[in-house]
């Protein structure tokens, strides 16, 4: 009947007499058991958990010992679903650290190059008529125009 409800359940049962060495061990590890729980469960490892209760003989005598090992199964999901968020979440950062990499470049260092170069071509043609063509109005955009008066003199 024991190996029925195992095949059942998927769970693996065991009895063993209070009287047997593994008995009076369980009861000796877990004083007070008998008096204060009717089920007494242990975290084995982070895969497994136990489940303990005594049956009793009608005249209310503990006699027997069944324990019952069950998969920690939700923990063991929990788990892999916080792993997969930190996996997801890292991604995210290096996406995000990407394209904010990306756009800094592209709004600040690049017109700045371009100022840059602008600024050297003007200095090694020693042409003055040369101007800086200002593409923004923001700052970089101001350089540019800041500029012009420096090179012209004026």
């Amino acid at each position: 009947m024991l190996e029925q409800i195992s095949t059942i359940t998927h769970l693996t049962f065991s009895f063993f007499p209070i009287d047997s060495t593994l008995g009076r061990a369980f009861l000796k590890k877990s004083h007070g058991f008998l008096e204060n729980k009717k089920i007494k469960f242990e975290k084995i490892s982070n895969q497994t958990l136990f489940a303990s209760t005594v049956l009793k003989n009608f005249k209310n005598e503990p006699v027997f010992i069944v324990r019952l090992e069950t998969p920690r199964l939700i923990w063991q999901q929990g788990l892999q679903a916080i792993q997969w968020t930190w996996k997801m979440l890292f991604a995210a950062s290096v996406v995000f650290a990407i394209a904010l990499t990306i756009g800094i470049s592209k709004l600040v260092i690049s017109p700045l190059a371009r100022v840059g170069k602008n600024l050297s071509h003007i200095t090694h043609s020693a042409d003055l008529s040369l101007r800086i063509p200002v593409k923004s109005k923001d700052e970089i955009g101001k350089l540019s125009l800041l500029i012009k008066p420096i090179v012209t003199g004026k």
